[in-house]
């Protein structure tokens, strides 16, 4: 990268750059060292305080990178996190506040919504051993309860209950 040698032709120490640009140095060390890319904020100050134009601290590449990685939708895979963006009619706004979840024994959204999502994985995981379990059933030509087609989401919904009814620990 081409920005610490334009630093430091400009006589800037390291320190000095980044107060400048409003930046912690340990910043300024990862954008130096292409561990990081700069908001678009922090370019514009880059800019301004060295008095070169973005091509001339970055190859064209870079700023190509920079572009698509500021994208919200191109989140680097080992990132740890999604977000998930729902519209919500603006009536439930009183009811999703942190004080109901609160009351309702979660922490805060996030909390509630995680419980949600175990719930959906736990719930998926039931038809899809539902399904494995019938497939195997007819490649095997058995005739039981596997076999025949699901004849409405009400059965489904049962063979559900089913299981979670025989994961409870009774005493």
């Amino acid at each position: 990268m081409r920005l610490r040698i334009i630093r430091k032709k400009k006589g800037f120490r390291q320190t000095d750059l980044a107060e400048k640009v409003q930046i912690s140095p340990m910043i300024l060390s990862l954008l130096e060292n292409y561990e990081v890319l700069p908001t678009p904020q922090i370019m514009l100050a880059l800019e301004e305080t060295l008095g070169k134009n973005r091509l001339e601290l970055y190859d064209r590449k870079e700023l190509q990178l920079l572009k698509s990685l500021n994208n919200r939708f191109n989140v680097p895979e080992d990132y740890p996190h999604f977000h998930v963006h729902v519209r919500l009619p603006r009536k439930l706004k009183k009811l999703m506040c942190k004080e109901n979840f609160r009351k309702a024994g979660y922490r805060d959204m996030n909390d509630w919504f995680m419980r949600r999502v175990k719930d959906f994985a736990l719930r998926l995981g039931y038809i899809n051993e539902y399904f494995k379990e019938k497939e195997k059933n007819a490649q095997s030509g058995e005739i039981n309860a596997f076999n025949g087609p699901i004849q409405s989401k009400e059965e489904t919904k049962i063979i559900i209950h089913e299981n979670d009814a025989s994961d409870k620990v009774t005493s």
